[in-house]
């Protein structure tokens, strides 16, 4: 299903990674794995070291400067090239009809182009949390439509700037035509009204409750520092998460939900048991 997910959305797009198959192993050539690595990992030239941890800094210095000053930095390409790998435009439908288990999966996956920033990152990610409520209160719970089901996305930058939102949800079989029609009643929903107060102050909420636990962990700083070094961006910004996710407004949900759940753009495959 996953292979079909992304032939639906890639074609027979080569660089598209599938799921290995057995005979793909009998092209893989240990010498060439060998070589570049070997080839990327004989100069240190564009490396970041990030450290994050309870260490002294005195005493970690001489270390710093004995074994990674000391890497060579020999001149090697360390540039990536955009392989213009691009999904499908305008509405795609597919159906897979694949195992014995009496149950189906329904994936819809919106794609196009976005323009990164920490505000639109955010914006777009509040609208992933509500229609997590809604799929969660709605379709589970309320219709009793699916086992369960979420919405997942974000922002990439590197090659290109887009944006990529799934959702999954796994049902009966019979009930594939009333999940997908009840998904796209939510999606529409918020795209005319957006969120109600109660659910963007139910997501804010949780974030800041999320943000303050994992400011006291190594994982967290970690990930920003990494991120700030890769995307050139203020490894500061950490301190001031609680400010962007408190600017967040209704009207700014809705206004992505318009952006970013595009009706004339999407790809709809559903898995049948095999018949």
């Amino acid at each position: 299903f996953a292979d079909a997910v992304s032939t639906a959305l890639y074609g027979d797009n080569p660089r598209v990674a599938l799921i290995a198959k057995p005979e793909d192993f009998n092209h893989i050539s240990m010498e060439r794995a060998a070589a570049i690595f070997n080839d990327r990992f004989s100069s240190a030239k564009g490396f970041h070291f990030i450290l994050v941890g309870s260490f002294d800094l005195d005493k970690i210095k001489p270390l710093i400067a004995t074994y990674l000053a000391s890497l060579p930095t020999t001149d090697i390409a360390t540039t990536y090239h955009d392989l213009n790998s691009r999904p499908v435009t305008g509405v795609v439908k597919k159906e897979v009809h694949k195992g014995s288990e009496d149950k189906s999966q329904v994936a819809l996956i919106f794609t196009g182009p976005a323009q990164y920033s920490k505000e639109e990152n955010m914006r777009l990610n509040a609208l992933i949390e509500v229609m997590n409520l809604r799929i969660t209160d709605v379709l589970r719970e309320k219709l009793t439509l699916i086992y369960s089901g979420k919405m997942q996305g974000g922002i990439d930058r590197i090659p290109y700037q887009n944006y990529r939102l799934n959702i999954n949800l796994p049902c009966d079989q019979k009930n594939v035509d009333q999940v997908t029609a009840a998904t796209f009643a939510e999606i529409e929903k918020i795209r005319k009204d957006g969120p109600t107060e109660e659910e963007l102050n139910k997501v804010k909420q949780n974030w800041l409750k999320t943000n303050q636990i994992a400011l006291r962990t190594n994982e967290y700083w970690l990930g920003h520092l990494q991120s700030a070094a890769l995307y050139n961006t203020d490894a500061a910004d950490i301190l001031t998460i609680e400010k962007r996710v408190n600017a967040v407004t209704l009207k700014e949900v809705q206004e992505a939900a318009v952006r970013y759940l595009n009706m004339d753009n999407y790809v709809q495959v559903v898995l049948y048991p095999e018949k």
